[in-house]
């Protein structure tokens, strides 16, 4: 852990005394940060992203909204985020709020251990949820897991040059998963169904090769030989989202990637999937709150598609956070903001 000198923002060097990045690794599909501030906030800054996120909290006097609910967190707490689910922070105090984050594509962890891994993320708390359903992402007393350890040691992946970081970081999180296995209660259910496990592999790894195609429950329930209602089921199970929901967040994913390297938006959109460039555009901005030339630079056939469309910004105060995700190897502003905001208008609030 960094040094005392490090740890205080208020004596340390030339950075704000109220926010400072001990560390900010990112690779192409996992984003890893350690950051301590002391910055009180008058909002949750609520949001929803097309990828998972871990929370550590190291130390802090914070409340955390999930998913409808609201929860006090202490020190040495684990928060665990599925993609779309609605979640923020509000800090109550000016007592150092520390915290290791990590954010990631589900294609970060390997193939044969991504069914097992992610079993201990609850893919059940989309929407309305009770207050225990919303409890089952809280993971409170893991300070002796040897979690804090492992985290703690990922800082090293700053010194590694971006190839050794693209094969090393899924390691580490992988290590972070597994941790989580013997406290979850899955890793029995998981074992016992190892057939059934199989199959849903099978299918999703199926969606992930042809996501750029149409694709619909008919089509695939034909292809695998299931019917549609179990087909739906069972791919609500594996992946915690519906099979629409999970096309249009990988195409998501897809599509911003494309934006990074200079594709225009409109051959960016046919690319992944989109017929219609006003539905494509739509759903950018429903699913990252901002349109994509803000991701790309090409701003007007989105500036006409603005003054068309009726978007709504709500007023929002802005949050202590900066998330960064690896969308191209550098380190910009989060893309997956929920709130929608007009054209050329300020970033909505940001992530814990």
């Amino acid at each position: 852990m960094p040094d005392d000198a490090a740890r205080n923002p208020e004596t340390h060097g030339a950075e704000s005394p109220r926010a400072m990045w001990l560390c900010n690794v990112i690779s192409d599909l996992c984003k890893f940060s350690h950051k301590i501030s002391s910055r009180v906030t008058g909002s949750y800054a609520v949001h929803e992203h097309p990828f998972y996120e871990l929370v550590y909290v190291v130390s802090g006097e914070v409340d955390f909204f999930i998913a409808g609910h609201v929860y006090p967190i202490g020190s040495g707490t684990l928060l665990t985020f599925p993609p779309g689910v609605r979640h923020g922070v509000l800090v109550r105090t000016s007592a150092p709020y520390e915290r290791y984050t990590m954010h990631f594509d589900a294609r970060a962890v390997g193939m044969e251990r991504r069914m097992l891994l992610l079993s201990s993320i609850p893919q059940d708390i989309l929407g309305v949820v009770t207050a225990e359903q919303g409890e089952s992402a809280i993971w409170r007393g893991m300070e002796r897991s040897g979690l804090a350890q492992t985290l703690e040691a990922m800082e090293t992946l700053r010194n590694m040059s971006k190839d050794t970081l693209a094969s090393v970081m899924p390691i580490y999180l992988e290590a972070v998963l597994a941790a989580l296995i013997p406290r979850s209660g899955h890793s029995q259910a998981v074992s016992a169904d190892s057939k059934r496990n199989g199959s849903q592999q099978q299918i999703v790894a199926w969606v992930d090769q042809h996501y750029t195609e149409p694709i619909t429950l008919d089509t695939l329930a034909e292809r695998f030989f299931l019917s549609k209602g179990y087909l739906s089921a069972m791919f609500r199970q594996a992946t915690g989202s519906t099979l629409k929901d999970y096309v249009r967040t990988r195409r998501m994913a897809h599509v911003q990637t494309l934006l990074s390297i200079g594709i225009p938006p409109a051959q960016a959109a046919a690319r992944v999937g989109f017929s219609d460039y006003t539905t494509f555009y739509r759903a950018y901005v429903r699913s990252f709150g901002h349109p994509p030339s803000a991701d790309s630079g090409s701003r007007e056939v989105d500036a006409l598609l603005a003054d068309a469309l009726t978007v709504r910004r709500p007023g929002a105060e802005e949050s202590e956070d900066a998330i960064i995700f690896p969308v191209n190897g550098t380190e910009n502003e989060d893309p997956s903001m929920i709130n929608a905001v007009e054209a050329d208008q300020p970033a909505p609030p940001e992530n814990v």
